[in-house]
């Protein structure tokens, strides 16, 4: 469960973003990381991911066994509103709403995700797929 210290629900500019961790009998603070409005976890060749959007940053982060560490920083322009995790046939694919005008897609290439496509919104806050 990922939350702020706002609560579990909204995260501020600057707010810290919290992995709680269930312990057998409530969810314990386990890991912080720099504030982000969304959060998606996921799951490739048996290994666990998160990648985190805020302002002007989508951030990549793998499971080590202990945490997750980061392992890519990739610049966006504007607020990442929301984003989905996709599979299509073999491939791997991140799509993320900017607000105000686009929706990045990214694929993934076996290290990290890649500019693949862009696409021109007028206004977008939630993605389905």
């Amino acid at each position: 469960m990922l939350g702020t210290d706002q609560g579990i629900w909204g995260i501020g500019a600057g707010s810290p973003s919290k992995l709680y961790k269930w312990n057998s009998n409530s969810f314990v603070e386990f890991q912080t990381f720099p504030g982000a409005f969304v959060w998606k976890h996921f799951v490739i060749n048996n290994e666990h991911y998160l990648v985190g959007g805020g302002y002007d940053a989508l951030k990549t982060y793998k499971w080590n066994g202990s945490a997750f560490a980061e392992i890519q920083s990739i610049l966006i322009s504007g607020w990442a509103n929301d984003c989905k995790f996709f599979t299509i046939g073999t491939n791997y694919y991140l799509a993320v709403a900017i607000g105000q005008h686009y929706v990045y897609v990214y694929k993934w290439n076996s290290s990290g995700f890649m500019p693949f496509q862009t696409l021109s919104t007028n206004w977008i806050d939630d993605l389905e797929f």
